[in-house]
């Protein structure tokens, strides 16, 4: 099929198969776990089949005998009577690799599910494709080897792949990384694919997690607020009047984004410690705000969505660095999007809207590393060639990240 890709999450699906009876590929809908559990298991079905759904409701401990494995169970989510049995299954049988899990729901956030597989189900989160994923390229490592090592020696030695293009980055903030909605090319039937996508993850998925009579339209509305102030720290007062939500429904609401993978909360540091958020698909906000095709330029906003989209998921799929993300503000002005702190040491990333860093950057990398013992700055500039300004502070251009 055209969508197909490697997947960088694929090794890591297989290697859990290795050491756990059950193993959960989790993740949004339409990121394309079903594709990656057809490619890796032995039996598939799945309870979106109201046959199939309705045998594991009535005899869940039959149903789960007589598989090759790895069984895959997609979108396990729709039967809460399979998860105590699955807690029996292998509580007698612990042999590794029986069962494959796919999920349109954090599994934590049920509590059916979490009482269940808690210690017994290695979990694997499936993030939105990479723009790197999307052109077929090995999982990118600079940024990773910039915290390991010298800046001057990595940089010298770096030889990034041809240049991405402007037009290329900008397609991805319109398209995203959701297999099932990013590869038409007709923006039309992107556009229907990902209006039946909103309804469904907020009139299906996100009533699996919190019980609420709040109409689809007012959802709707609260997503879009939430995609304008997406980076932005996060105050539920003012939310509450744009949305004209109580801010307690608020907090279950977010509790349930999070829980089907529409949002991603960022902690902060540096004195402002209040959190910001972000979608995890940013197709997702462009298509919210009705932006596609109509953002041009490389701004700083443009470049935040792509390292969050693209630099991120370069730490989550090494999690031997147990990495860490919070966003750096001060009361001072200093501003660094993304923090992350690794086994490794702490790097900062800063968007730069210009080819040379701004005085502004300089600063925000400087009071960072003041914060930050053993940490280093990356200034991710919209396009120029890469400087090493201190030994602690790069610039580079964002295409050469990505």
């Amino acid at each position: 099929m055209p969508h197909q890709r490697l997947r960088y999450v694929e090794p890591h699906i297989r290697k859990a198969l290795t050491y756990s009876a059950i193993v959960g590929v989790i993740g949004h809908r339409q990121v394309g776990k079903t594709t990656l559990v057809s490619k890796i298991g032995n039996e598939y079905i799945t309870f979106d089949n109201e046959i199939q759904l309705r045998k594991a409701f009535l005899d869940p401990i039959n149903y789960l005998l007589g598989h090759k494995s790895p069984f895959t169970i997609d979108e396990c989510q729709l039967c809460h009577a399979i998860f105590p049995s699955l807690k029996d299954h292998v509580r007698i049988n612990k042999k590794p690799g029986q069962f494959l899990l796919t999920g349109s729901v954090r599994f934590s956030s049920r509590k059916a599910i979490k009482e269940s597989l808690t210690g017994r189900i290695a979990n694997v989160e499936v993030y939105p494709l990479t723009i790197s994923e999307i052109y077929r390229r090995p999982l990118p490592d600079l940024v990773l080897k910039i915290l390991q090592g010298s800046l001057e020696k990595i940089l010298a030695q770096h030889c990034p792949h041809a240049t991405m293009t402007k037009t290329n980055l900008l397609y991805y903030l319109d398209t995203g990384g959701l297999p099932g909605i990013c590869f038409f090319r007709s923006p039309e039937i992107r556009l229907k694919k990902w209006a039946d996508h909103l309804e469904t993850v907020l009139d299906r998925d996100l009533r699996l997690i919190v019980e609420t009579s709040i109409p689809y339209p007012t959802l709707k509305n609260l997503v879009i607020v939430l995609a304008e102030a997406q980076g932005e720290p996060f105050e539920y007062a003012s939310l509450s009047r744009k949305t004209r939500i109580s801010a307690l429904t608020l907090k279950r609401l977010l509790f349930a984004l999070e829980g089907i993978f529409l949002i991603r909360t960022l902690p902060a540091s540096g004195g402002l410690n209040t959190p910001t958020f972000y979608f995890e698909d940013q197709g997702f906000v462009s298509f919210l705000l009705s932006r596609i095709g109509f953002v041009q330029q490389m701004d700083q906003k443009t470049i935040v969505r792509l390292i969050h989209s693209c630099v991120l998921p370069q730490f989550r799929y090494r999690p031997e660095s147990i990495p860490q993300f919070f966003q750096f503000k001060t009361r001072g002005g200093a501003f660094v999007p993304f923090g992350i702190k690794t086994r490794y040491g702490t790097l900062g990333l800063i968007a730069n809207p210009d080819s040379d860093p701004l005085p502004s950057s300089i600063a925000s990398a400087k009071s960072f590393l003041r914060h930050h013992s053993q940490s280093k700055v990356l200034i991710i500039c919209s396009d120029g060639k890469p400087r090493i300004l201190s030994p602690q502070i790069a610039s580079m251009p964002v295409w050469w990240v990505i």
